[in-house]
């Protein structure tokens, strides 16, 4: 077997890079691939990122090459010191766990749960579960807003962003994610979240967009109090299916003050 030589990334390497993400990236959502333009993007500062990227002190992008061949690559970020960085690795991603583990990593955050529906497959708007029930439809923190409105009041909403920003974002458009499902808790198992799904899925049909995706931690609460384990058992009755868990926060005792001890990827 021939030499492994491990160096910094070089341009020219940016084609054969793209098709190690893309494999990676297919084992985990199928038909899932991104385009040269967005690795090349993702390698310098993501100011989409807004809540973890202020964080980056660092970044590094090494590739392994074995007979002119990128073999592997890996894209190290040093982290600012917080306790709230952190990385996520798919369970598709055995090789890349256990290369944490023996740098002396181990996962000491949250486990995510990643679900895929096809739009085509969510039922159409249907009528209100409750009398006097109207949507209204607003800019929210993540996306589109559809609220839940019933007279003055706002007792729920769902914010979905459409992932086709072209070159910048996936080859094959069409993919959306839920930022944000809440219904107040007076209103919840009275079917307004799965109303309020309903109105979403409509609307991203007027966009042509054909998968959405959503999480769910493995346990805990999300903000609003309610617990991931009801919004876990919401997700299946409503279309989604499970597709990934992905392990979040590794984290290693730091070798010196002072040095970030979170590992991205």
């Amino acid at each position: 077997m021939s030499d492994v030589q491990v160096r910094p990334f070089r341009r020219g390497d940016r084609d054969q890079l793209t098709m190690l993400v893309n494999a990676h990236a297919g084992a985990v959502v199928p038909g899932m691939s991104v385009s040269v333009n967005t690795v090349l993007g993702s390698l310098e500062r993501q100011p989409g990122g807004f809540i973890v990227d202020p964080w980056v002190s660092e970044r590094v992008t090494l590739v392994a090459e074995q007979r002119s061949r990128v073999a592997a690559a890996a894209h190290l970020l040093r982290y600012y010191p917080d306790d709230r960085a952190g990385s996520g690795v798919p369970e598709q991603w055995p090789h890349i766990a256990a290369l944490y583990r023996r740098a002396g990593f181990s996962h000491t955050g949250h486990t995510e749960v990643v679900y895929l529906a096809p739009v085509e497959d969510l039922p159409g708007p249907g009528g209100p579960p409750l009398d006097g029930l109207a949507v209204r439809r607003s800019v929210g923190i993540n996306g589109c807003r559809l609220s839940a409105v019933l007279g003055a009041e706002v007792i729920g909403y769902i914010e979905t962003e459409i992932l086709d920003q072209g070159e910048r974002m996936w080859r094959h458009g069409g993919w959306a994610d839920v930022g944000n499902l809440r219904v107040a808790a007076p209103y919840r198992r009275r079917g307004v979240g799965s109303w309020l799904l309903r109105q979403a899925a409509d609307w991203l049909r007027l966009a042509q967009v054909t998968r959405l995706l959503d999480y769910a931690w493995l346990d805990g609460t999300d903000p609003a109090g309610q617990s991931y384990d009801d919004y876990r058992a919401f997700l299946p009755a409503v279309g989604f299916r499970e597709l990934t868990r992905t392990a979040r926060g590794w984290t290693r005792e730091r070798l010196t003050t002072g040095d970030g001890g979170s590992c991205g990827t």
